[in-house]
């Protein structure tokens, strides 16, 4: 873990190279609504300038990509984190309706900002109106397009710039951020964040054999539509789910894999873990939070079940009308982590 990219995404502003993410734009009138529509499992009421945080899934429900997907104009911009699929290809092969699939990998770029001031400096760049944006919103800039979005439990945006202009505007952001105290954070910090603030992390618990059901993300599906992966999602709601997923807070390191026992019974399995918190499969009869009493094999480290976020995040405590980083000594934050095994 990087010690400096960490204070950064916590307390002020870090910035990363997204080469994790995917990029595509879908165009070409009522094909692309319908490719889009076909592809995403959540309910696409999007008006320009909105994004929907939804799944792109297989025909078993499956997790392939946890997706943005932000509309312009009539067209449609897919930002995506992948568990290894071939998203063009995956794109290029359930087309619908003549649409056209632009992979914006090799003409764009995206540079991710996150942290509690991530909103100062990038009002440095665009203007101060970035601070009204909501959760889930984008607009244009340099001739691609922002994001506000993040999975960090802070302020977060993602910039997909054109490459003939990314590194212009990430200078900027790096001569503007020394005021910042900015910082890179690489992929591991930010999975850390996900993970302490209950971010799906698509190549993590969503490599498993699993659906949304078990990954507690049923609130990005619909019920009322056809997608790939609707009739087996929906076939598989008529018979309750055996596990479902549960923030655990062990009191020494654990592992993907390694086996949760509850008073002595096999009950879980761990799908997820860092520094002091993981994400366990747990029987569903189990799959409660404030549980004393699991232990995870091998070693049997004691562990509880928590309610995510276990962070307390700076953001929740800055209001960009009174606050700035230079003053940021002025505002009472509380602890970061209470009450956990740290």
């Amino acid at each position: 873990m990087q010690p400096d990219g960490m204070r950064a995404v916590r307390e002020g502003v870090a910035i990363t190279r997204a080469d994790h993410f995917t990029a595509l734009r879908l165009s070409g009138g009522d094909g692309a609504w319908e490719t889009v529509s076909w592809l995403t499992s959540g309910e696409l009421f999007l008006r320009d300038g909105q994004v929907l945080h939804s799944l792109w899934l297989d025909e078993r429900a499956r997790p392939l990509a946890d997706v943005y997907v932000l509309r312009d104009d009539e067209s449609f911009v897919v930002v995506a984190e992948s568990r290894g699929k071939d998203l063009v290809a995956h794109a290029r092969q359930n087309v619908r309706g003549g649409a056209v699939i632009d992979a914006l990998g090799e003409t764009h770029r995206v540079v991710s900002l996150n942290g509690p001031f991530a909103w100062e400096l990038l009002g440095d760049i665009v203007g101060p109106d970035v601070v009204s944006l909501p959760y889930m919103a984008s607009f244009r800039i340099e001739g691609g397009w922002a994001l506000r979005a993040g999975k960090t439990g802070e302020y977060g945006y993602d910039l997909v710039l054109p490459v003939d202009r990314a590194d212009a505007v990430e200078a900027r952001l790096r001569e503007r951020g020394v005021r910042f105290d900015l910082e890179d954070a690489p992929l591991a910090v930010l999975e850390q964040c996900m993970l302490e603030n209950w971010f799906f992390n698509v190549r993590r618990e969503g490599s498993l054999d699993v659906t949304p059901r078990e990954l507690q993300l049923q609130w990005r599906t619909s019920r009322g539509r056809e997608y790939l992966g609707a009739a087996s999602l929906e076939a598989q709601r008529k018979e309750d789910p055996r596990q479902r997923l549960t923030t655990l807070v062990p009191s020494a390191p654990v592992h993907a894999g390694d086996e949760v026992r509850l008073w002595g019974e096999a009950v879980g399995t761990i799908a997820n873990a860092g520094d002091g918190v993981a994400l366990a499969l747990v029987d569903v009869a189990w799959a409660h939070p404030w549980i004393d009493g699991f232990a995870v094999s091998p070693g049997r480290t004691p562990a509880r079940s928590v309610t995510p976020p276990l962070a307390n995040n700076h953001s929740l405590h800055v209001n960009p009308q009174q606050h700035s980083y230079a003053t940021r000594d002025e505002i009472p934050f509380p602890p970061l982590f209470t009450g956990l095994a740290r």
